[in-house]
């Protein structure tokens, strides 16, 4: 029996044992710091989803005083992106051919121009006995035409528009500790027409695979 132990505990074979159990212990620390960077990616990005929604959009201005709005970014699984933005998501890509597992980005963004016109009817045409008002407005950003015959008056309305966007990432906190941070993405949205307000905007982005740092 003693034999059978000190042949089994040879230096050979104690090499051997203290390799495998090297490799052993290796694969399973390599087991739980994937495991581990998982989690962590995982609790990030639920993190940064609900500052998303819980800030909603930043309204910022440029050096040129421009308008525009701030806003971070929604990273949304499969599963949720069906949940969620099934309607308005599925329809929009199935218009445009476009299948969900290729899509990189969705931006749905709402814009509200108001314009207050100071003006009067000057130019009278009479018609087959019919008086016939016209107003005209011009502007870099809006066109306006009115045609009044009697009681009725047909209108044609041009709103133009420039949005200007910016995707980009930043870290935040404070700065001797802020590249330890992940990444956050943002969507900058200006317009350039003075008039006109975004009311509202999300930017998503499917779950990428890969862990952003």
């Amino acid at each position: 029996m003693l034999t059978a132990i000190k042949t089994f505990l040879s230096k050979r074979n104690l090499t051997r044992i203290l390799i495998i159990a090297l490799v052993i212990a290796i694969a399973i620390i390599y087991f739980f710091a994937r495991h581990n960077a998982k989690l962590k990616t995982e609790r990030d990005r639920y993190q940064n989803n609900y500052q998303s929604l819980e800030t909603g959009m930043e309204e910022i201005t440029t050096k040129d005083s421009l308008k525009g709005v701030r806003i971070r970014e929604l990273e949304l699984n499969r599963e949720e992106l069906k949940d969620y933005y099934e309607g308005e998501l599925a329809n929009t890509l199935k218009s445009m051919d476009i299948r969900l597992r290729k899509m990189e980005s969705f931006t749905n963004t709402a814009i509200e121009t108001t314009n207050n016109i100071n003006t009067v009817f000057r130019d009278t045409i009479i018609q087959d006995t019919v008086q016939i008002e016209k107003l005209e407005y011009r502007s870099q950003w809006f066109d306006i035409d009115i045609t009044k015959q009697g009681h009725e008056a047909l209108i044609k309305a041009v709103s133009r528009d420039s949005l200007i966007q910016v995707v980009y990432w930043d870290r935040e906190g404070f700065w001797p500790l802020r590249w330890t941070k992940r990444k956050q993405y943002f969507q900058n949205i200006i317009s350039a027409n003075p008039d006109s307000r975004i009311t509202y905007s999300r930017y998503i982005v499917p779950e990428k695979l890969r862990t952003r740092k």
